[in-house]
This record gives structure tokens, C-alpha cells and sequence, in this order.
């Protein structure tokens, strides 16, 4: 699932509960028929919008492997934060 169908689903959501009270649906029979028609709606704009139904939206990464990369970032940019050692300059020798 990719933030574009996290979005639609966020919205089918919303969209839901506001007609919901907008219209002061009570039972869950109607509730059910509001949300199928509301999540019917979302489906066919997000088809409209590039031609692909949320079924065919490619997986994005799994979150182990973006917290692994994620973590292997952190390590490589705390190398080059380091700051480079200088070598000690010695002292002349006293005469």
C-alpha cells in the first residue's frame, strides 16, 4: 500500500462520517449502504485520476526494510559528521 492509497482510504473515511451525520444516519444497515456508496465513489475518482484501481497500485517498500535502510543512513552520516582527526604537530626540541 503506497500513501496514495493511504489517502484514499483517510478520505473514504471522512467522507463517510460527514454524511453520515450530514444526513443523520441511523442503523447499521444504512450506515453500511453509505459507506459502500461513498467507497464506490473514492474507488471510480482514483480510477479516473490515472487509470489504475487501488488493487493495481504497486506495493511500496516493506517498513523493515526502509527502517534498515533508514538506520544504515543514519550510520554513514554520522562517518561524515565526524570531524577529521589532525594530527598533533610536535613540538621543537628544546635547545
Amino acid at each position: 500500500m503506497d500513501k496514495r492509497e493511504l489517502a484514499g482510504n483517510l478520505f473514504r473515511l471522512t467522507e463517510t462520517e460527514a454524511r453520515l451525520k450530514s444526513e443523520r444516519v441511523y442503523g447499521q444497515s444504512p450506515a453500511e449502504t453509505v459507506a459502500f456508496e461513498v467507497g464506490r465513489k473514492v474507488r471510480k475518482i482514483m480510477i479516473d485520476s490515472d487509470g489504475k484501481p487501488p488493487e493495481h497500485i504497486p506495493l511500496s517498500s516493506d517498513i523493515k526494510d526502509v527502517r534498515k535502510n533508514l538506520k544504515q543512513a543514519a550510520k554513514e552520516f554520522m562517518q561524515l559528521d565526524k570531524p577529521a582527526r589532525q594530527k598533533k604537530k610536535q613540538l621543537p626540541p628544546a635547545e
